[in-house]
C-alpha cells in the first residue's frame, strides 16, 4: 500500500495536485453552506419512556410540532390597547398555513399572558411543522410581524437551534483564525522554512473544505448535528497538521541522509518519499486508524448527536489521512529543493537532537535509572488530577447552552422570570390512563383522586394542575358529583371550569402538569421521578415525561452501551498495534497509559467546568453539573488522539531497537528523534484547542479544553515520564509476542 503512494507521488505528482485542487473548488460553494443543512437537538430516543409520554401527549392534547414564544415589551404607561396592537402584529401570522394556533392575552383573556411586572406580554405560536423546517423559516416569519413600535424577542427551540447554528460558524472561524497563525509560528520555528511551514497548513485547508463540502451533500440525505462543524474543523486542523508534521519532518531528515548518501536531486527526493512514507507514513496511518476506531464507536450509541458527530469525525480524519498520503509527497516531489527557500536564521528544532540531547532525552536518561519511583509518581500524580471526576454530576442544558448575550437566551430569561405560563426546566408532565374504564368512571375518578393528594403531600411538588383539582382542593363525593353532572349535563357547569377540563381530560387518558422545586440535574428530582415510575398509583398506568426524565432516560440509555463502545475502542485499538509493534505487551501498555491520561483530563475538565475555576479567564458560567453527552464524546474522540504521540514515540523507539537491539537506548533514541516533532506536533494541537476553547457555546469549550489537557498530559507526562519508566521495568519483554501470533499477523512491519 505504501509503495503505491508512493508510485503516486513520485510518477504523477502533478495530477496529484490537479485531482485535489479540483476537488478543493467543487467543493468550496458547498463547504460555506454547509450550515443550512446541519441541525440541532439529536438527543432523542424513540424508545425511552419520556419520548413515548411526550408524542402521546402532543397527539392527545393537542401538542404542536413545535412553537415559538414571542415577548412583546409594553410601554410605560399605556393602556388596554397595545394588546390591539399585539394582535394587529400577529395577526398575518394566523393566516399562515402552517400555524396550528396563535394565543394571546387578547385571545384568551388569560392574566398569565402577561408578566408579572406588567410590563410584557406573551404570544404562543403552534406549528405544523418540525423544529429544523421552523428554524428555516424564521427570518421569513420575522418579517411578517409588524409590530408598530412594539420592542419584542423570540425564543423556542427553532430559535435556539438558529443561534447555536450561527455560534457554531463564528466560533469555528474564530477558533481557525485564532489558531492559524500561531500554528504558523510554531511551524516556522521548527522547520525554519516558509515553504515547509506552510505545507501542513494547506493540507489542514484541504482537508476542512472537501470534508465540510461532503458534509452538505450527507447532511442532504441524513440528519446531522450543527457541532460538525466545530468538530471538523478542529479535528482538521490539528491532525491535518499533525500528520503533515511528521510527514515533512521525516521526509527532510530522510533527504538530507540520501543527499550525505551522494544522491542528487531528484533521485534524492524519490528516495526520501519512499523511506518517509514506508516509516512516517505508516505511524500516521495507524495514528489514523486509531482516531477512526474512536469516533466510530459514536455510531453505537444510537443518538443522532453521536452519530453525526462521529461520521464528520471520521470524514475529516479519513481526509487528513489521504491528503497526508497522496497531496503531500506529490507537493514535496514538486517542490524539490525550493523546500528550503526562504530559510529563516538558526537550524531546525529536531537536527542533530541525538548527537546533542535536549530536555526530554535529558529527562529520559533520568527516568530510567529510577523507573519505578517515577512510575509510582506518575501513577499517583495522574489518579491526583483524575480525582475530581469521583463527584461527576451528569446534567444536560437547555437555555444555558446560548450565551447569555444571545437574543433567544435573553428571551428565555425573561419569560422564566417573569411569566407562570410557560413550563419551568424542572416541571414533570404525567400521562395516566386508567386500566380499566373511561377516565371519568367514579372507580377512576377516585384513583386519580388519591393520585393529585399523594403528589400534592411530598414536599418536592409545588404545584399540581390535574383534571381532579382544577378548580382547588374538593372532597371525592363532591368531584364525583361535578363528573356525574357534566355528563349528564355539560352545559350546567362553569364554561372556564369546562374549557379547563376538556384540555387536560380525554376519554382514556388524563394530564396531570406537576411543577416541582427542583431543576434539571439536582438528585432529588431524578429521585422524584423514578419514584413515581416505581410505584404507579393503584388502577392507573402513568407515564413521566419532562426535562428531568428526559435527562435520566438519554443518559441511562447513553450509557448503557458506553461498555460497548469502550470495549469496541480498546479491543480494535489492541488490534491495530499487535501488526504495527509486533509485541504484546506494547499495545497494552499504551492502552493502559491512554485510560490514565483520560482518567486525569476527565478529572481536569470536572474541576474546572463543574467546580467552577478559571470561569472569567475561559469566559463561562458554570452549570454546576457536566453536560451528560460531553464524557461519551470526550472518551471517543480523545482515545485515539491520546494514542497519536504514543504511536509517533513508540514507532521510533521500535525503529532504534531494530538498530540496535538494546531497550535502554532505543527509548533515548526513539524520544531524542522525536523531541521536536512530538513537541511542535502537541503544542499546534493545543494552540488549536484553545482557540475552541473561546467558543460561545459551551459543549464545544468543554471539547477544546479536553483536547488540550489530553495532549499536553500525552506530550509531557505520558511521553517524558510513563512511557520510559514501563519500558524500562519491562525490559525485553517490551519486544515480546509468541511465535504463533507472529505467524498469523500481517506484514506491515516497516523497512
Amino acid at each position: 500500500m505504501f509503495k503505491f503512494f508512493t508510485r503516486l507521488a513520485v510518477a504523477h505528482p502533478l495530477a496529484v495536485l490537479v485531482f485535489w485542487s479540483l476537488a478543493f473548488l467543487a467543493l468550496l460553494t458547498p463547504a460555506l453552506n454547509v450550515q443550512n443543512v446541519l441541525k440541532g437537538g439529536g438527543f432523542d430516543a424513540e424508545k425511552q419512556e419520556y419520548f413515548k409520554a411526550s408524542q402521546e401527549i402532543a397527539s392527545l392534547f393537542g401538542g404542536f410540532q413545535s412553537e415559538l414564544v414571542i415577548v412583546f415589551d409594553i410601554p410605560e404607561g399605556a393602556g388596554n390597547e397595545v394588546f390591539g396592537k399585539v394582535e394587529e402584529a400577529v395577526s398575518p401570522l394566523r393566516r399562515e398555513s402552517d400555524v396550528a394556533r396563535v394565543m394571546t392575552y387578547g385571545s384568551s383573556f388569560d392574566p398569565r399572558f402577561v408578566s408579572a411586572d406588567r410590563r410584557h406580554t406573551l404570544a404562543i405560536v403552534g406549528f405544523h411543522l418540525s423544529e429544523f423546517v421552523l428554524q428555516q423559516r424564521l427570518p421569513e416569519l420575522r418579517e411578517k410581524i409588524h409590530a408598530k413600535g412594539l420592542k419584542w424577542g423570540m425564543t423556542g427551540a427553532a430559535a435556539f437551534n438558529e443561534a447555536l447554528t450561527e455560534y457554531s460558524r463564528r466560533d469555528a472561524v474564530r477558533g481557525e483564525l485564532f489558531a492559524i497563525p500561531l500554528v504558523l509560528l510554531v511551524l516556522l520555528w521548527l522547520f525554519r522554512s516558509f515553504p515547509a511551514a506552510l505545507l501542513p497548513i494547506a493540507m489542514a485547508a484541504v482537508s476542512i473544505v472537501t470534508t465540510l463540502g461532503l458534509t452538505w451533500f450527507l447532511g442532504k440525505a441524513a440528519d446531522l448535528s450543527l457541532f460538525v462543524l466545530n468538530v471538523a474543523s478542529l479535528l482538521g486542523i490539528g491532525l491535518a497538521i499533525d500528520y503533515s508534521l511528521l510527514i515533512v519532518s521525516r521526509y527532510r531528515e530522510e533527504y538530507a541522509l540520501a543527499r550525505g548518501a551522494g544522491k542528487e536531486g531528484g533521485e534524492a527526493a524519490d528516495l526520501a518519499i519512499h523511506y518517509t512514507l514506508d516509516t512516517a507514513g505508516r505511524a500516521v496511518f495507524f495514528s489514523a486508524l486509531t482516531v477512526l476506531v474512536g469516533l466510530s464507536a459514536m455510531t453505537l450509541f444510537g443518538f443522532m448527536f453521536m452519530t453525526s458527530i462521529g461520521v464528520g469525525g471520521m470524514l475529516v480524519v479519513a481526509l487528513s489521512l489521504v491528503t497526508s498520503l497522496t497531496l503531500l509527497p506529490a507537493c514535496l516531489k514538486l517542490l524539490g529543493p525550493a523546500l528550503e527557500r526562504w530559510r529563516l536564521p538558526g537550524r531546525p528544532a529536531d537536527r542533530d537532537a541525538e548527537n546533542s540531547p535536549g530536555l526530554w532525552a535529558r529527562l529520559t536518561m533520568f527516568v530510567l535509572r529510577r523507573p519505578l519511583a517515577t512510575l509510582v509518581v506518575i501513577l499517583g500524580l495522574l489518579l491526583y488530577l483524575g480525582s475530581p471526576a469521583l463527584h461527576m454530576r451528569l446534567g444536560t442544558s437547555n437555555a444555558e447552552i446560548l450565551p447569555v448575550s444571545s437574543a433567544p437566551r435573553k428571551t428565555y430569561d425573561l419569560v422564566e422570570r417573569q411569566f407562570d405560563l410557560t413550563p419551568k426546566s424542572g416541571d414533570l408532565q404525567i400521562l395516566v390512563e386508567p386500566l380499566g374504564g373511561a377516565t371519568d368512571d367514579p372507580t377512576n375518578l377516585a384513583s386519580m383522586h388519591a393520585f393529585a393528594a399523594d403528589l400534592l403531600r411530598r414536599e418536592a411538588v409545588s404545584n399540581l394542575l390535574s383534571p381532579v383539582n382544577l378548580g382547588g382542593p374538593m372532597e371525592l363525593d363532591r368531584l364525583q358529583g361535578l363528573f356525574a353532572l357534566r355528563k349528564a349535563m355539560p352545559g350546567a357547569i362553569d364554561p372556564m371550569l369546562s374549557a379547563g377540563l376538556d384540555s387536560l381530560l380525554r376519554t382514556n387518558a388524563a394530564l396531570f402538569r406537576v411543577r416541582t422545586k427542583y431543576a434539571v440535574g439536582q438528585k432529588d428530582g431524578e429521585a422524584l421521578v423514578q419514584d413515581l415510575r416505581d410505584h404507579p398509583p393503584a388502577g392507573l398506568r402513568i407515564k413521566v415525561t419532562g426535562e428531568i426524565p428526559r435527562l435520566m432516560d438519554f443518559s441511562r440509555g447513553l450509557y448503557a452501551r458506553f461498555p460497548l463502545a469502550a470495549a469496541w475502542i480498546i479491543g480494535f485499538t489492541l488490534l491495530l498495534m499487535l501488526p504495527m509493534f509486533r509485541s504484546v505487551w506494547l499495545p497494552l501498555k499504551s492502552v493502559l497509559a491512554t485510560i490514565l491520561s483520560l482518567v486525569a483530563t476527565f478529572g481536569i475538565v470536572v474541576w474546572v467546568f463543574q467546580d467552577a475555576h478559571f470561569q472569567d479567564l475561559l469566559g463561562f458560567t458554570s452549570p454546576t453539573y457536566t453536560e451528560a453527552v460531553l464524557p461519551a464524546v470526550l472518551f471517543s474522540v480523545l482515545f485515539g488522539l491520546s494514542m497519536d504521540y504514543e504511536v509517533f514515540l513508540l514507532a521510533r523507539i521500535r525503529e532504534a531497537w531494530k538498530e540496535t537491539g538494546d531497550n535502554d537506548r532505543a527509548v533515548v533514541l526513539g524520544v531524542a528523534r522525536t523531541t521536536g516533532l512530538i513537541t511542535g506536533a502537541a503544542l499546534c494541537m493545543i494552540l488549536v484547542a484553545c482557540g475552541f476553547a473561546l467558543a460561545h457555546i459551551l459543549p464545544v469549550k468543554v471539547i477544546g479544553v479536553g483536547i488540550a489537557v489530553a495532549v499536553a498530559v500525552d506530550a509531557t507526562i505520558v511521553r517524558g515520564l510513563l512511557v520510559p519508566s514501563v519500558m524500562k521495568l519491562l525490559g525485553e519483554w517490551n519486544w515480546w509476542i509468541p511465535a504463533w501470533l507472529e505467524r498469523i499477523l500481517p506484514d506491515w512491519k516497516g523497512h
